[in-house]
């Protein structure tokens, strides 16, 4: 949560279509680097990220290139806020945490094919990585439309069991 939190307009590439990760903004409000060498990217955005990004910065424009973009100084006023939204809205608590750890749960599967592995750099983790890998043309992109299709899948499925549920 603390690289998304982190994020300022700098970091908004290409006109929504990349993003520079580089820090993170921990509990205390304090910009860290991040934890592995990969922490460092550069990432292409899926589709559904990209349009959010440009609705972010059309509806919030921020008043300085440094300014964070979601308007977070710290973890723990995002946790807070959140913990908030759930209880006006009745939805069970949730925790940033929770967000990236199902995020990861649907991102990974048991076939590690090489798209899978080169997710992980989307992500900044070094585990399963073999040493020797490296970015290959066009698997950001790749990468970014399966990470679209992903939450796609998600809201379909939402969507099926709200009108289900009634």
């Amino acid at each position: 949560p603390g690289e998304g939190l982190a994020l300022d307009n700098s970091d908004i590439l290409d006109g929504g279509h990349k993003t520079r990760i580089n820090k993170a903004l921990n509990d205390s409000g304090t910009f860290t680097n991040g934890k592995t060498t990969t922490a460092q990217r550069i990432i292409v955005n899926c589709e559904l990220a990209e349009q959010e990004l440009l609705a972010q910065q059309r509806e919030y424009p921020a008043q300085s290139v440094d300014e964070p973009f979601f308007g977070c100084y710290s973890q723990r006023y995002f946790r807070d806020r959140l913990e908030i939204y759930c209880a006006a809205n009745g939805i069970r608590r949730i925790t940033p945490y929770n967000f990236r750890h199902t995020f990861e749960s649907y991102r990974k599967r048991p076939d590690e094919s090489e798209l899978t592995k080169a997710k992980n750099l989307y992500v900044g983790h070094t585990e399963e990585i073999p040493s020797y890998i490296h970015e290959v043309e066009g698997y950001p992109e790749l990468v970014a439309q399966e990470i679209n299709r992903i939450f796609l899948a998600i809201f379909e499925y939402a969507r099926q069991k709200r009108n289900k549920d009634g």
